[in-house]
């Protein structure tokens, strides 16, 4: 039995926590831009394609989502993905306000352009608070 190491995020996105009373944490969206770049060369690129899934498993996932999930973009262009965070409502009795930080791991595959078929690959981690 050996010790592993954890593998770190490529990214981390982290939405702010509420710090006033009553601000609100829902509705929280960030995001990231993915491209496809385009040669001077057009014989050498082509369109390229990408995927980005939420790890399911992750009891956290529930709490945050994703939009577009995949697309093809040609030589050139760019597409945001936006990443939502939208905590339980708390139930805040007594005044003492309690919470933590969760997250969850997204991964992002490119396919396509100056690449060929290659797939490349990127993980993301969405870290959000919640008040319990």
């Amino acid at each position: 039995m050996g010790v592993v190491r954890p593998v770190r995020p490529d990214v981390v996105i982290k939405f702010p926590k509420a710090e006033a009373e009553g601000e609100e944490e829902s509705g929280k969206t960030l995001g990231i831009i993915v491209g496809c770049l385009a040669l001077e060369d057009p014989k050498k690129g082509g369109a390229g394609s990408y995927t980005v899934t939420i790890d399911s498993q992750n009891p956290s996932a529930k709490h945050f989502s994703l939009t577009p999930a995949s697309g093809t973009l040609a030589p050139g262009v760019e597409q945001r993905v936006e990443f939502s965070f939208t905590p339980p409502t708390a139930v805040n009795e007594g005044g003492i306000e309690v919470g933590q930080w969760t997250s969850v791991e997204v991964e992002v595959r490119g396919k396509g352009g100056w690449n060929g078929d290659v797939e490349t690959s990127w993980k993301i981690l969405l870290v959000g608070y919640i008040n319990v």
